[in-house]
């Protein structure tokens, strides 16, 4: 009985002393080994932070990169632990670097087209912002580049940043006043839109027994309005107009000699209406020649700066008779 209860208390003495040895191992090996401050590595670039803690005998592990407006690329912006932590040496200091900044510098895009501007905005993931177009005195080839952004090229800006630009629709047009054509024969009517600029729109018949044979009943435009050069112009003639027989007339006038250029006008005078077939400024000595096919056989008359130099057909009557003028605004 008493044997046995000795190698009890021997089996406890040896356990007790088998605890305290491995307590002790774990201490001295473990807990018990020298610990160092952690360095302050935020803003610090990665080639120096690696230093840093190489001489604290403690290692640099990356956890991540992210953007960031206020640490320089390559440089630490987060660490774990914190500066001055008591770490164990050959422990991991955990940081997460910076990528730079994510402004992109805007392209320069004045003279571009607006889908090239458009298509070079994408590639660098910015977006067109407001499009505003105007007319501008560039000339012909401006029309549909751009002429101004906002803001200026190489300003800083984040991915997705509206970009404004101003594009051109080319030099602005020279509106004119609409001739008044009512009560003007067919061909006489087309002669005039040629002589202004302007283009023939619909043509529609009616019949008027108490109009003018061959005359314009109604127009659109209507006269008066301002028209820009090269617009339709709608017609609304006499049903006769079309089958009214024209005449060719062939007109020839030479300029005198001198040192300055004239004005010319062919004028013709059907009725009570005067027309300006032509108005136009020529060189000394220059044949002028105009060629018209023109409704029975009116009169007609050319002007020398201001000044009757020839008249064909029947006689022309005293009194002034208006003039159909196209006048600029």
């Amino acid at each position: 009985m008493r044997t046995g209860w000795r190698y009890g208390l021997y089996g406890l003495c040896f356990l007790a002393a088998a605890l305290a040895g491995t307590w002790l191992t774990v201490h001295l090996v473990v807990r018990g080994g020298p610990e160092v401050d952690v360095p302050e590595l935020t803003g610090r670039d990665v080639v120096t932070a690696l230093k840093a803690v190489g001489e604290k005998d403690l290692y640099l592990s990356l956890r991540g990169q992210d953007f960031d407006e206020t640490v320089p690329k390559d440089h630490i912006i987060h660490q774990d632990p914190a500066p001055g932590t008591r770490l164990k040496k050959n422990r991991e200091v955990k940081v997460i670097v910076s990528k730079g900044s994510a402004a992109i510098p805007l392209p320069e895009l004045v003279g571009l087209p607006l889908e090239q501007a458009a298509s070079l905005l994408r590639l660098g993931k910015l977006k067109t912002g407001r499009v505003i177009q105007v007319h501008d005195m560039v000339g012909p080839t401006s029309s549909g580049r751009v002429l101004a952004q906002a803001p200026e090229p190489l300003t800083l800006v984040k991915p997705g940043f509206p970009v404004d630009l101003l594009v051109s629709l080319g030099p602005r047009p020279k509106y004119r006043v609409m001739p008044d054509l009512t009560g003007q024969p067919y061909s006489l009517a087309l002669m005039a839109l040629e002589t202004y600029g302007l283009q023939l729109g619909r043509v529609t018949e009616e019949e008027r027994s108490h109009w003018p044979p061959g005359g314009v009943l109604l127009q659109d435009p209507a006269p008066g309005r301002r028209v820009a050069p090269g617009q339709g112009v709608q017609l609304t003639v006499n049903r006769e107009t079309l089958a009214q027989e024209l005449v060719f007339h062939l007109v020839e006038y030479d300029v005198p000699y001198g040192f300055y250029p004239h004005q010319i006008q062919f004028r013709m005078v059907l009725g009570a209406r005067a027309l300006d077939l032509s108005d136009q400024w020529h060189p000394p000595g220059e044949k002028v020649r105009l060629a018209a096919a023109l409704p029975g056989d009116p009169w007609g008359r050319v002007l020398d700066d201001g000044q009757e130099a020839l008249r064909w057909g029947p006689p022309l009557p005293e009194p002034p008779f208006p003039i159909l003028s196209g006048e600029e605004e």
